[in-house]
């Protein structure tokens, strides 16, 4: 079974390090190995796009999602319809 955690940020050059090695942390300890974890992000104007592509180099089951309309509900939808998953 593939499960997919998509996370829609928009500017949060502040917190989306941490919390993202928190949950990638959480998921290797409590998941399956077929897992991934999608940043998705609608249209940040900070450094979200860079702090998200370095984690991308850091952990293999991580992906970064640029998403040029705001909302997050656009970006939960595209980055589920761009992946196939159970969950």
């Amino acid at each position: 079974m593939k499960i997919l955690i998509v996370i829609p940020v928009y500017n949060e050059e502040v917190i989306l390090e941490k919390s993202t090695v928190k949950l990638f942390d959480f998921c290797q300890k409590n998941l399956s190995d077929n897992w991934k974890i999608i940043i998705a992000d609608n249209n940040s104007k900070d450094k979200t796009a860079q702090i998200a592509l370095g984690l991308v180099k850091k952990f293999s089951s991580l992906e970064y999602l640029f998403i040029s309309e705001k909302g997050k509900g656009i970006a939960i939808k595209q980055a589920w319809q761009s992946q196939e998953a159970d969950i």
